[in-house]
């Protein structure tokens, strides 16, 4: 599992203190963990836009869960 909805929304909560500070007042620590939740972040869409596909697919795929459906 890449996030669950929690981790997903403290994510959310974090990048938002992190916009709030201010990108030039980044430390370099707070740099690096701005690019960590960016590529988190784009894993996670990703994966809904592979879901929105298959859930607009009717009747949706009974083997949804198989790997060539997410790639």
């Amino acid at each position: 599992m890449i996030s669950t909805e929690w981790k997903q929304r403290n994510m959310i909560a974090r990048r938002l203190e992190l916009l709030l500070i201010g990108k030039d007042a980044w430390t370099q620590e707070q740099r690096d963990e701005n690019l960590a939740l960016e590529l988190i972040w784009e894993t996670v869409k990703m994966i809904r836009v592979k879901s929105d596909a298959l859930e607009a697919i009717n009747p949706i795929p009974e083997d949804f869960a198989d790997d060539r459906h997410w790639v």
